[in-house]
């Protein structure tokens, strides 16, 4: 496999994956990172500051890096939560997960 994608099924219906997004402070870094999300093709997704989660409704294509690349882009760091929902990561089995801890573009909120 190439990418990991938001599943491992071959299927392109829609898959709910979640993901740890930090370094939201307010209602507007919020609506950054769901705008930013929801500019992927088949992706919606809902952010909900005060648990620092996005749900992300996604076709199986999409790769999780893509998905974990929007929030970052938006200034912010992602993480995966739901990995059983994942399926195999990239690397192969046997080998460890992968885990996106990305760094935040910007250490301030610019939106509030």
């Amino acid at each position: 496999m190439s990418s990991t994608a938001v599943t491992g099924e071959a299927s392109s219906a829609p898959q709910e994956v979640e993901f740890s997004v930090q370094g939201t402070t307010c209602a507007a870094c919020a609506a950054r990172v769901e705008k930013k999300l929801n500019t992927i093709e088949g992706v919606t997704a809902t952010v909900n500051l005060a648990a620092e989660r996005a749900i992300v409704s996604a076709p199986a294509l999409v790769p999780v890096q893509q998905v974990i690349d929007a929030v970052t882009q938006a200034g912010y760091r992602a993480e995966i939560l739901d990995r059983g929902a994942a399926g195999p990561s990239a690397e192969g089995p046997g080998e460890p997960a992968e885990r996106a801890w990305m760094r935040p573009a910007s250490p301030t909120c610019a939106g509030g």
